[in-house]
């Protein structure tokens, strides 16, 4: 990602499912590492921490999340 940032996230549930695509950047702010500890605490705790050099977080510079389901029309949100 950080040599190619253009991305595609997808997901499903209960048969609704989400596409987002754009362009993300890396955010290399000691602050957006802290963020994203406190916010994912539970999750990264016991493999990373702030000052580590290994986690990496990025936000989408622009793009698209599309939410699709069987029984309504795709609702597009830009990023």
């Amino acid at each position: 990602m950080k040599a190619n940032g253009k991305v595609e996230i997808c997901g499903m549930h209960k048969g609704t499912w989400i596409r987002v695509e754009g362009e993300v950047k890396e955010d290399t702010r000691r602050e957006a590492r802290i963020a994203m500890m406190d916010d994912n605490k539970a999750a990264l705790s016991s493999m990373y921490t702030v000052d580590d050099n290994l986690m990496t977080v990025f936000y989408f510079k622009h793009g698209t999340a599309t939410i699709y389901s069987f029984t309504a029309e795709p609702e597009v949100i830009e990023l």
